[in-house]
């Protein structure tokens, strides 16, 4: 219970759903009861995306790894030519967020692989515009 103006309550890091029970009384009006439930949960990530695409000067590329794991990211051409490898090192559990610069690349279509522990994860057509 809160009579602060703006209450802040910080919710426990165990999934599950919580409900808050909000209690409003306005000068000379009527109260109201609203209760909203509080979903926490496992980070949702999303299976292999390029943000934002197409890409002028960096972006990012978001998937998710279930296990250590070794994971290699490579860009091709659209002749099918291995352009850069972005990385090629084992990665922790969890969401990963990579950041990649393209002041090495001319503007063009290009291939973003994912392989992760020598299987192929996913394929993601980008384009990079260059001014």
């Amino acid at each position: 219970t809160s009579s602060a103006q703006h209450p802040n309550f910080t919710f426990p890091a165990i999934e599950g759903q919580y409900p808050v029970n909000l209690h409003v009384t306005v000068p000379y009006g009527c109260p109201d009861d609203t209760t909203i439930f509080v979903t926490i949960g496992k980070e949702e990530c999303p299976a292999c995306a390029i943000n934002p695409n197409p890409v002028f000067s960096t972006g990012t590329v978001t998937f998710e790894t279930e296990a250590l794991a070794g994971v290699i990211l490579e860009v091709f051409n659209i002749s099918g030519n291995l352009i850069s490898t972005l990385i090629a090192e084992t990665l922790s559990e969890g969401c990963h967020n990579l950041l990649f610069d393209t002041s090495g690349l001319n503007s063009g279509n290009y291939m973003f692989v994912l392989s992760i522990d020598g299987q192929l994860s996913c394929q993601k057509p980008i384009q990079i515009i260059k001014n």
